[in-house]
C-alpha cells in the first residue's frame, strides 16, 4: 500500500506491536485494547525534586504514549509554576526525556488536540522500571497547600490467547 506522496506504506495489520511505528492511532486501528496508568505526584515547594520508581503492569505489552495533567491550570494557561517545571523520564534505562525538559510540553491543555496532547513513543511495559524526577518551578504565586501532577501512561493491553 502507498500513501498519498508515493512511499510505501505498512497496513495497520502488518505492523508489529514492537515496530517504531506502533502508535495509539494504529493499536486502536488494529482493535488493541489501550489502558491509562496513572500516578499522582502531590508537589507541596516550589525548586523542589520529586522522584518518583514504579513499574509497568505486568498485563500490558507496551506502554505507547505519555502526557501528564495538573489541577494547576487557569482559563486553559498553564500556571507559572507548571511552566518553569522540569521533567526527566526513563524506562528500562532508555531515556525518553532527559534531565531540563520542560514540564509544560508533556502537559494536556484542553485546548489541545488529542494526538498534539500525547507525547508518542514505544517502549516494553510488561513490569518494566519506570523512574524519573519532576523538578516544581519557583514562582512567587505558588500555590497554598501545593498542587498535583498526574503522570499518564498510554498502554497496550496484552492479548488474550
Amino acid at each position: 500500500m502507498q500513501n498519498i506522496f508515493g512511499q510505501q506504506q505498512t497496513a495497520p495489520s502488518q505492523i508489529d506491536i514492537n515496530s517504531p511505528s506502533m502508535n495509539m492511532s494504529t493499536a486502536i486501528k488494529m482493535g488493541m485494547r489501550i489502558e491509562f496508568q496513572l500516578h499522582t505526584l502531590k508537589i507541596t515547594q516550589p525548586n523542589t525534586r520529586y522522584d518518583f520508581d514504579f513499574l509497568a503492569k505486568v498485563t500490558n505489552s507496551n506502554i505507547i504514549g505519555f502526557f501528564m495533567t495538573t489541577n494547576e491550570v487557569a482559563d486553559n494557561e498553564l500556571n507559572y509554576n507548571i511552566l518553569h517545571s522540569t521533567l526527566q523520564l526513563t524506562i528500562n534505562n532508555n531515556e525518553i526525556f532527559p534531565s531540563g525538559m520542560s514540564a509544560a510540553m508533556y502537559t494536556h491543555r484542553v485546548a489541545l488536540a488529542h494526538d498534539e496532547a500525547i507525547y508518542q513513543f514505544n517502549e516494553k511495559a510488561d513490569g518494566s522500571q519506570i523512574k524519573g524526577t519532576y523538578t516544581s518551578g519557583g514562582g512567587t504565586t505558588f500555590p497554598e497547600g501545593g498542587y498535583e501532577v498526574t503522570l499518564c501512561f498510554v498502554e497496550i493491553v496484552k492479548p488474550k490467547n
